[in-house]
C-alpha cells in the first residue's frame, strides 16, 4: 500500500522507480525528491540499484511498475490509503520553517544550549561543607 502523501523509491533488480503520491504538501515535494535522489546514490553505491530510477506520478502508473508488484495492471481497489501510523511523520516544510523563523534544528540547540549556560551563571550554589 502507498500513502499518497510521501515519495517512496520501489526496487527490483531491474528497475527502479521513484513514486510521488498526490497529496505531498507543496513545500515538501523537492525536498522528498532531493532526498530520495540522495539515498538512490548510496543504494546504487552499496546495494547494487539499478543505473536509472524513473520518477512517477500516483495514478499515472505504467503497467510495468504494477508488474513489479506482482499485479497484472492497476489493481481494481485502492491501492493508495492514509497509513494512521505515519500521520505524525508527514509534516508540512513550509509550515514548520515558518514556526522557527528560518531556524535550523542545530541553530536551535545552539540557542538552547547558551540559555542553558546564562541560567547557571546566575543560579544559586549549594556549598557541601567537608567532612572534618
Amino acid at each position: 500500500m502507498l500513502d499518497p502523501r510521501g515519495m517512496f523509491i520501489v526496487m527490483t533488480d531491474e528497475r527502479a522507480w521513484l513514486w510521488a503520491g498526490s497529496k505531498i504538501f507543496a513545500g515538501n515535494k523537492q525536498a522528498y525528491r532531493n532526498a530520495a535522489f540522495t539515498h538512490y546514490k548510496l543504494l546504487q553505491t552499496h546495494e547494487r540499484a539499478p543505473q536509472h530510477i524513473t520518477p512517477i506520478e500516483q495514478g499515472s502508473e505504467p503497467a510495468e511498475f504494477w508488474n513489479d508488484f506482482g499485479l497484472p495492471g492497476a489493481p481494481s481497489n485502492c491501492a493508495y490509503d492514509l497509513i494512521p501510523e505515519w500521520s505524525d511523520l508527514f509534516i508540512d516544510l513550509d509550515v514548520a520553517s515558518k514556526q522557527t523563523k528560518g531556524k535550523t534544528a542545530t541553530k536551535e540547540i545552539e540557542e538552547y544550549r547558551e540559555q542553558l549556560a546564562e541560567e547557571n551563571l546566575y543560579k544559586a550554589k549549594l556549598f557541601a561543607y567537608p567532612d572534618l
